[in-house]
């Protein structure tokens, strides 16, 4: 039967060729806009279990803390008994012989659910704190596999005239993975205004002087899990960031409008009720996924209706040979394997062709500002196009060969 299959795809080496040139298109299609699709939500996916709790979405400056005394999810609980939660960027006061190193401390809440693309090395394991491990910017001059020693600069006091009085202690850290360029962190969103939504969480690093905020000056960052650096006595205190808050289940509307009152007093007024925010946010999310969805219908139905279309004309015209194997002995069953055969191969063709095309796409440097991928969900959804084909690759001969018989076959074919 596979014999016989190859020798079919070999006869119909034109429409079977025109056909994998139409699915290898439609495979390169798909996995673009699964890709879009999923930058769209990748930055949603980490707070979208968030968004249906009574909350806000906060700016906190350095102010903001500084006036209020608020240094942890701890102390915010203690000021406003009615958080349940503070999904936050945190820092650790870590300095290298060069000078202070930027920390930026996840703890496993967002930093277990939300992965930044990297050029090399692999994510923190936040479920590992028996050594603090760290991500590198991209512009670093420290290299994946570098064991650093840093000294954790413990606050001690403050002198008469104000000055910091630090006690150092060394701390050793392992760089595992190194950011891409243009990659973006939960908590550096910048800037407040009353219509940011999920996007504004996030921001790249920028190894750069930016006088709107002092933590941004040149320093190399390092990003470390908050719950490894607290178990090697390191304490994590906020950053100037953008973060969400979730009250308490059970609250009164009056109880939940006063812990927004004290929080938004905290935030100096740079804070949103979490219903305008999942508002925003989920609109964007959907506007997104109904401007793309025409689109991948649009390529679906045409493969479909184009397989379809030819898959008959093929049936029609080889009935006499499929009356040929009949009288040989080859069953139903067998003979739909043989045009079976035959479309996995065309299909095998059509992803060679789309592979062929995207590596010299890749080696010309075409796809490096792009967002293409071929990653597991482009995958599976070129796969769900592969079985869509099969289906309507063999449903016209199953239709042909099921009313006609023998006798029918070889009259039609005359």
């Amino acid at each position: 039967m596979i014999m016989l299959g190859t020798k079919e795809f070999a006869r119909r080496i034109l429409t079977n060729l025109f056909i994998a040139l139409q699915l290898a298109a439609a495979f390169f299609i798909i996995a673009s806009i699964i890709a879009s699709i999923r930058t769209r939500t990748t930055l949603y996916d980490p707070i979208k279990n968030y968004l249906d709790d009574d909350g806000a979405y906060i700016s906190l400056s350095s102010i903001s803390l500084g006036e209020s005394g608020i240094e942890d999810e701890q102390t915010l609980k203690k000021f406003i008994p009615e958080v349940d939660e503070l999904i936050a960027a945190y820092y650790a006061p870590f300095e290298a012989e060069s000078g202070i190193i930027n920390t930026v401390a996840f703890d496993k809440r967002i930093g277990a659910e939300y992965i930044p693309p990297l050029a090399e090395g692999r994510w923190i394991d936040f479920d590992n704190t028996d050594e603090i491990t760290a991500v590198i910017d991209y512009s670093s001059e420290y290299n994946v596999g570098d064991v650093i020693e840093l000294d954790y600069a413990k606050f001690i006091g403050m002198t008469e005239d104000f000055q910091v009085i630090n006690e150092k202690y060394p701390k050793k850290v392992r760089i595992v993975g190194r950011l891409t360029e243009n990659a973006k962190l939960f908590g550096l969103g910048r800037g407040f205004a009353k219509n940011d939504d999920f996007r504004n969480i996030y921001d790249t690093y920028v190894p750069g002087e930016d006088e709107e905020n002092i933590s941004f000056q040149y320093q190399p960052l390092f990003i470390i899990s908050k719950e490894a650096a607290e178990s090697h006595d390191c304490k994590c205190c906020l950053r100037t960031t953008k973060a969400i808050v979730t009250f308490n289940d059970g609250l009164s509307q009056e109880q939940a409008d006063a812990a927004f009152v004290k929080l938004n007093s905290i935030c100096s007024g740079a804070s949103i009720r979490m219903d305008d925010f999942a508002t925003r946010t989920k609109r964007y999310v959907f506007d997104q996924l109904i401007q793309l969805s025409p689109i991948l219908i649009s390529i679906i139905m045409l493969v479909t209706v184009s397989t379809i279309a030819i898959s008959a004309l093929n049936a029609k015209m080889g009935m006499k040979t499929n009356a040929i194997y009949a009288l040989l002995g080859c069953t139903m069953k067998s003979c739909i394997g043989i045009y079976l055969i035959n479309s996995l191969l065309t299909a095998l063709t059509s992803a060679m062709m789309c592979i062929l095309f995207v590596n010299g796409m890749r080696i010309s440097g075409r796809l490096q500002n792009t967002i293409i991928a071929f990653t597991l969900p482009e995958i599976m959804g070129c796969a769900v196009m592969l079985v869509i084909y099969l289906l309507c690759a063999i449903s016209a001969p199953i239709i042909y060969l099921a009313k006609a018989t023998i006798k029918e076959q070889l009259a039609v074919s005359e």
